[in-house]
């Protein structure tokens, strides 16, 4: 299952969002559905920005009569703002699933060591000294999709 939230954090971490269309307008969201003027297709990517209860990341499911579904779930709203349609690359959704399973399988800590009963274990740690996060880990991947100024100013 994807995790949305590491999908916007590497976003924002290579101020790259993959925008391809927007669109400004006053919204309706009921039941998991937005009326929308442009096209979209199923499994596209969709940024909502401008709403007090909805803005982050979502994933449309259905596209028909000018309605898209999407996951994860909403809740109801009605609000003027943006819908960015996104053209993401494969290899940046691969990284941030890469960056998710990591994240899950390393719980973040701050302990840089640990011992106990004859049993001894130690963290990576970066240069500062803290234990080495998604960022350190994957900073060699990151740096292949970042780039100097973002497409959009997500908050």
């Amino acid at each position: 299952m994807e995790n949305f939230n590491v999908l916007l954090k590497l976003m924002k971490e290579c101020n790259r969002f993959y925008i391809y269309t927007k669109e400004s307008n006053d919204f309706t969201i009921m039941e998991n559905e937005i009326n929308v003027t442009n096209k979209y297709l199923i499994n596209q990517y969709i940024i909502l920005q401008g709403s007090i209860l909805n803005n982050g990341i979502y994933k449309i499911i259905a596209s028909e009569n000018n309605k898209i579904t999407v996951t994860p779930t909403m809740q109801n709203e009605h609000f003027s703002g943006e819908l960015y349609g996104l053209n993401i690359a494969p290899s940046f959704l691969e990284l941030s699933n890469k960056i998710d399973e990591y994240q899950t399988k390393n719980k973040q800590t701050n302990l840089r060591s640990e011992s106990f009963g004859g049993y001894s274990v130690s963290w990576a740690t970066g240069k500062n000294g803290a234990v080495a996060g998604w960022k350190d880990v994957f900073k060699d991947d990151i740096k292949d999709f970042w780039q100097f100024f973002a497409d959009l100013d997500f908050k």
